[in-house]
């Protein structure tokens, strides 16, 4: 298995179905909350970024799971306003 492969199986054993989304572990979670991590929508952090990396994987190896996982990041981008309108423009370009 390549690193790249590797490095996706990572990060989706870490994928919350819950929060449609990938968490952010670098971000500093309030004492009392009951998951050591936050969830983020942001091309740096979370699903947008995540969702065009699959796209671009499921180019690379045509494998559909990464069309699978586009799609959990489209369903966290409608939750959030603020990655609707540049989320969507920039997956579905």
């Amino acid at each position: 298995m390549d690193i790249a492969c590797q490095i996706e199986s990572y990060k989706n054993s870490a994928f919350d179905k819950k929060e449609k989304n990938w968490p952010d572990f670098s971000l500093k979670i309030e004492s009392g909350s009951d998951k050591p991590y936050s969830f983020f929508c942001g091309w740096c952090h979370g699903g947008p970024g995540i969702g065009l990396s699959r796209l671009k994987a499921y180019e690379v190896y045509g494998f559909n799971r990464f069309i699978e996982q586009s799609e959990a990041a489209i369903e966290n981008m409608k939750k959030h306003t603020s990655c609707k309108s540049t989320g969507y423009s920039r997956i579905f370009k």
